[in-house]
C-alpha cells in the first residue's frame, strides 16, 4: 500500500484527503477488505434487525408525518423523506437490537 506523507505546507487533514481520494480498492490488504464486508454485512443485519423494535415505527411515524424534500429512501417503510429525516429514521435501528460494541454477548466490532 502507497505511503502517504505530507507534501510541502500540507496540513494533516490535506493528507488525509489526499490518501483518501488516491486510494484505489485493488491498493487494500486482503484482511481489511474481508473486515470491511463483515462489518457492513453485520451493520446491515442489526439495522434489519432493529428496524421494527419498539419505539423505531414512533420515530419513522414522526419522519414521514414532517414531510419536506423527498430526497432518500426510506427503507423497511417505504416513501422518500428528506436525508436528514432519512438519517434521523435509521440512526436507531441497529442500536434498537442493543448490538453496539460493548454488548458482551453480540460481538461487534465496532458502533455503527
Amino acid at each position: 500500500m502507497t505511503k502517504f506523507v505530507q507534501q510541502g505546507v500540507e496540513d494533516t487533514m490535506a493528507t488525509l484527503c489526499r490518501m483518501a481520494l488516491q486510494t484505489q480498492y485493488a491498493d487494500l490488504p486482503a484482511d481489511v477488505v474481508r473486515h470491511v464486508k463483515l462489518t457492513l454485512l453485520d451493520a446491515m443485519g442489526v439495522t434489519i434487525g432493529g428496524s421494527a423494535m419498539e419505539g423505531i415505527p414512533t420515530i419513522v411515524s414522526l419522519v414521514k408525518e414532517r414531510g419536506g424534500n423527498p430526497q432518500t429512501p426510506l427503507p423497511f417503510y417505504g416513501r422518500r423523506v428528506p436525508a436528514n429525516e432519512a438519517a434521523l429514521a435509521l440512526g436507531p435501528m441497529p442500536r434498537a437490537m442493543d448490538c453496539g460494541d460493548l454488548h458482551e454477548e453480540a460481538g461487534h466490532s465496532d458502533s455503527f
